[in-house]
């Protein structure tokens, strides 16, 4: 694929991770150290999710990452005599997502606001991506995700709301003070 869209001509592919992408991802480089291990060191053996990149095929490096897995948004809910119980809502789960440190502020074009970003469009990818997905192949009709507070307002922007009160977060220990979001997926 050829991206003409965002400024920059990239002249990149994406695809699901496999081990031929072990020496790619060791190179991979963000923020975060538990991210950066994980894609780096687990991506390619996880049994948990699956794992797809974003790579800049001119330079042979990883623009983006990102993980997904089937999980459930357990509600609580009310039965026709108004009691209580708690069910599960499908879901598929971004597990990780990241931008490279060296495409992660690159703007679409001259004339985008600050929020117009490569970050923004691999995001916007991945959830028509999960769309198509969801639709095709398991029925989820959510999406959710575990936020570092800073990315909170990144993910409202794309369309991601925070846990509603009725909503029970997971309780992870890897995923403390991350803020729980949530998408609804529109079939």
């Amino acid at each position: 694929m050829v991206n003409h869209k965002f400024g920059c001509e990239y002249s990149m592919s994406f695809h699901k991770v496999n081990v031929d992408d072990s020496d790619l991802l060791s190179k991979f480089k963000c923020e975060y150290p538990a991210i950066e291990h994980f894609i780096q060191n687990k991506s390619v053996e996880s049994k948990n999710d699956v794992s797809y990149i974003f790579v800049d095929d001119e330079n042979n490096t990883i623009m983006a990452f990102c993980a997904i897995s089937c999980t459930g948004i357990s509600v609580t809910a009310c039965d026709e005599n108004d009691e209580e119980y708690i069910t599960s809502i499908p879901t598929i789960e971004i597990g990780y997502f990241a931008v490279d440190e060296g495409y992660r502020s690159l703007k679409w074009d001259e004339t985008s606001n600050k929020y117009e970003t490569l970050s923004r469009a691999f995001f916007l990818f991945m959830i028509e991506y999960i769309k198509t997905i969801s639709i095709d192949c398991v029925g989820a009709t959510h999406i959710c995700l575990y936020a570092v507070p800073k990315a909170v307002s990144f993910y409202k922007r794309c369309g991601f709301e925070c846990f509603k009160d009725f909503m029970n977060p997971d309780e992870v220990p890897f995923l403390k003070n991350c803020i729980p979001m949530f998408y609804e997926i529109d079939k």
